[in-house]
């Protein structure tokens, strides 16, 4: 199994930064914040990882719905789009479902 980010959010890469806009430097910001946290990861096959880690979300969810049967990768069927409050929502889903399994957190 390996970790893939599922870093591209409605299509798009990590954003750069522009100097001229506060407010659009703010959203770069914090949208790449979110690709390192645990709403934005999953764990796949080596193979469905290396062929799943440049397409957009769309094409990633079908793929996880051809060849995952990890319940852990279900979530995203249930998911048309890919953005902050979506890796959010599933970030402090995963949270709780943790501190149920290792109570000790």
């Amino acid at each position: 199994m390996s970790f893939l980010k599922l870093g591209r959010m409605n299509g798009l890469l990590k954003m750069e930064l522009d100097e001229t806009s506060p407010l659009l430097s703010q959203n770069v910001v914090a949208r790449n914040s979110l690709i390192h946290t645990l709403g934005n990861l999953t764990l796949l096959t080596q193979s469905l990882n290396i062929s799943s880690s440049n397409s957009g979300f769309l094409e990633k969810r079908a793929k996880f719905e051809e060849h995952t049967g990890l319940f852990l990768n279900k979530w995203f069927l249930k998911h048309e789009k890919w953005m902050e409050v979506e890796i959010g929502e599933r970030g402090e889903e995963l949270a709780k479902i943790s501190k149920g399994i290792w109570v000790s957190l």
